[in-house]
């Protein structure tokens, strides 16, 4: 109920400060230098409170909830840059210029978490956690370090032609013990035709090809190749530790290879732009969770290095001007995106269930969803049961469940991503614009619609299963989350917003060179949303991983309104 759901207060506070500074040294004509260094730093306080109710044992938030329960959150995240790079350009011949660069870089970045929970206060009055009758904390901190150098030769052939290649080496805080820096090659081109002498469409202004090839890497995560241990009770009420994460001192990062080939255009005086890249990439040494053998004395899974994985896709972008008049000018941009993805080997593993659907196979997307899925079922009013019960198969046509196994329902990622966005210029003063943006054919598991018909039954659906067989069979049937996997596509307007800039006298009244205000507003709604969605929010997730894709209990994304005022001096 909406006036139930108004008592629950949630709360973020987030203090977002940066600051950079950038040295510039040019000691000659041809030779130049700089050196950048800055902090991010995010400091941001969380707290959630579900106040205690008159009577927690019949309230729709269930006894635990009901009872009263505050969480709270403080969570500091810093990230430093020092970043050394040096240029020496030299003209080769009267056509070929070149440029050698060369670099170091430093990266840090440190997160630290302290969390405190309190469930079952004594009186609705009470809503800390000191006052809760139990309570509980919990803290992290994670630190990762990078180190790189680089260097790069840039050929340029009469402000035409450039190439350039470029070797690149990095050294990670994350990587195993037995692994050293790793090496990645980039090798790029571009051609601007439309300034050769053989070219001339004069409806053309620029047009140019490129291609480039190069492989880079991604890390493991902080703590994935280091074996941990867990704190716990030990004999006597003393503290000890348990076997965590078994560690890996072989981890290194994926590495992935990719070769793009594209063009850009611009046409008829710049009212038509268009961008292309198709691309194709193969990931080698894909970090993949492998059970760990309970001989070891760890359970669960381990870091490893044994997948591959192969990308195919395309960007598509083109900007229309429609309209260029006297104090009115009006633009439309279109992208479109396409991705597919294919785990092409996982070593000696067939099949990894990362649970409630979610999985990794050979010759399926990374992440992909499987499950039981029920296709047909019938309701005996007699033992008020699912009967005739029938799953789909990988091999054929229905059969009994237990014989069917799990089936690929789809892929957690969108294998199609559009966006428009649009701007409207009125004078030199005010200017409109609006931004869309849309995920199509991807699959997520409700495990809040889960248990809402499963585990606590306390949905429509659930109180009237003889009008739904297939829940009912669901719910019958071991891991036939199939029912729960659902489309969820969806079109999100993703900003709307206005500016108006004072002409310079008015500004210049209030002794400002420039004065502006405008209004944006952010995610204020929904286009579209597919029938299958069954959440409030299709974009909300319950992990920061991007193939674990289920959802619970997770607030929707804020609407915002924003002012602003805008003034130099």
């Amino acid at each position: 109920m909406p006036e139930e759901t108004w008592k629950v207060r949630h709360r973020d506070n987030i203090h977002h400060t940066t600051w950079n500074i950038n040295v510039t040294h040019d000691p000659f004509d041809w030779f130049t230098h700089r050196l950048t260094s800055g902090i991010d730093l995010v400091y941001e306080q969380n707290g959630r409170l579900f106040p205690r109710q008159e009577d927690p044992a019949n309230h729709m938030w269930g006894r635990r909830l009901a009872q009263g329960e505050r969480q709270v959150n403080d969570g500091t995240e810093l990230q430093t840059t020092l970043d050394y790079a040096a240029t020496a350009t030299f003209d080769v011949t009267s056509d070929i210029r070149s440029a050698t660069s060369a670099g170091i870089q430093y990266y840090t970045r440190e997160t630290h978490n302290t969390d405190a929970l309190g469930r079952n206060f004594p009186a609705p009055a009470l809503t800390t956690v000191t006052t809760a009758s139990q309570r509980f904390a919990g803290e992290f901190f994670s630190e990762n370090k990078t180190w790189g150098a680089y260097i790069q030769e840039r050929f340029e052939w009469r402000d035409q032609l450039f190439i350039t290649a470029a070797i690149r080496g990095d050294d990670n805080s994350a990587f195993g013990v037995e692994i050293d820096p790793v090496i990645y090659p980039k090798l790029s081109g571009s051609w601007v035709l439309s300034d050769a002498d053989f070219f001339d469409v004069n409806w053309v202004d620029q047009f140019q090809v490129r291609a480039a090839w190069g492989e880079a890497g991604r890390q493991p995560g902080s703590f994935d190749a280091i074996r941990t241990y867990a704190p716990a009770i030990a004999r006597n009420d003393q503290p000890g530790v348990s076997p965590s994460n078994p560690g890996n001192p072989n981890l290194k990062p994926e590495r992935s290879s990719e070769i793009e080939v594209g063009f850009d255009a611009e046409l008829f005086n710049g009212r038509w732009s268009l961008e292309f890249t198709g691309y194709t990439q193969k990931t080698t040494d894909a970090l993949l969770e492998k059970d760990v053998a309970p001989s070891t004395g760890f359970s669960g899974q381990q870091w490893v290095n044994l997948g591959r994985v192969d990308n195919q896709g395309f960007d598509f972008s083109t900007t229309v001007v429609p309209v260029v008049l006297s104090g009115l000018s009006w633009d439309v941009t279109l992208n479109v995106s396409h991705n597919s993805n294919e785990i092409i080997d996982m070593g000696d593993i067939d099949f990894i269930s990362r649970g409630r659907g979610n999985a990794h196979a050979e010759g399926y997307p990374v992440g992909g969803m499987w499950a039981h899925n029920v296709v047909s079922a019938d309701w005996d009013p007699i033992t008020r049961r699912a009967v005739n019960i029938l799953c789909a198969s990988e091999n054929g046509g229905p059969m009994p469940c237990s014989q069917a196994g799990e089936v690929y329902l789809g892929s957690p990622g969108p294998d199609w991503n559009a966006s428009l966005s649009t701007s409207v210029q009125i004078g030199q003063n005010l200017r409109f614009t609006a931004l869309a943006e849309g995920f199509f054919q991807m699959r997520v598991m409700s495990v809040q619609e889960w248990a809402r018909d499963e585990v606590f039954r306390n949905s429509p659906e659930a109180a009237m299963l003889e009008e739904n067989p297939l829940l009912a069979a669901a719910i019958q049937t071991s891991n036939a989350y199939g029912y729960w996997i659902n489309r969820n596509d969806y079109v999100r307007i993703r900003e709307i917003s206005a500016q108006y800039t004072l002409p310079t006298d008015l500004a210049s009244r209030i002794g400002a060179s420039r004065a502006s205000f405008g209004v944006l507003a952010r995610n204020p709604g929904f286009l579209y949303v597919h029938d299958e969605v069954a959440d409030t929010d299709p974009e909300s997730r319950g992990s920061s991983d991007f193939y674990y894709h289920q959802r619970q209990n997770i607030f929707p994304q804020l609407t915002r309104i924003e002012g602003s005022l805008r003034v130099t001096f």
